[in-house]
């Protein structure tokens, strides 16, 4: 066989994957966990391939399909989610996010590089719903506290009041006021 037909025939095995891959990603999207549980009987150790089962909670988080990510955790409890597995639970909502801690609890206290914690990308995203319920669960809000405070700006209107409706000024005090002390109303 010559190099340039090996070479072909590398490439079509490559195109047959990658669009295997497109199909298993669309069904997570979908939240399609017979095409997931056919495809692992098919090709045996399918999802071992750790890039490719990330890929597949990534994609099952944002699309908000909750029961695909549990039954991805069960079928693989001993991978543990990538960071940007962890951004997508994130992004996916409370719902997947709690799904995400009753496999891996640690996640609720995890850093992420630059942000540092869920509570500072949940207080970056602006996301009321996801800070409280890390609230409930006991996460320091004093976690949040590592950001520069200059993505306040980026923040709508409703988030500079206070539950009286006073407006916060931005002064002085207002980066003490993520560390606990009270802004200037």
């Amino acid at each position: 066989m010559s190099s340039a037909a090996h070479c072909e025939m590398g490439q079509s095995k490559s195109k047959v994957r990658d669009s295997f891959h497109q199909r298993l990603l669309i069904a997570a999207r979908k939240g399609d966990i017979a095409t997931l549980d056919q495809a692992v009987e098919t090709h045996i150790n399918v999802l071992d391939d750790a890039t490719l089962y990330q890929s597949l909670v990534c994609a099952a988080a944002k699309a908000k399909q909750v029961a695909t990510v549990e039954h991805l955790f069960t079928m693989y409890p001993h991978i543990r989610p990538h960071p940007a597995a962890h951004y997508a639970a994130i992004d996916g909502g409370v719902d997947i996010y709690q799904v995400f801690l009753e496999y891996f609890p640690h996640l609720m206290t995890c850093g992420f590089g630059h942000a540092d914690s869920t509570m500072a990308l949940a207080a970056m995203k602006n996301d009321v719903e996801l800070i409280r319920f890390l609230l409930e669960r006991g996460v320091n809000p004093d976690d949040a506290a590592i950001l520069d405070l200059s993505f306040m700006d980026l923040l709508t209107y409703e988030s500079f009041l206070t539950p009286e409706r006073r407006k916060v000024f931005y002064d002085l005090s207002l980066p003490y006021s993520a560390r606990g002390n009270r802004p200037s109303i």
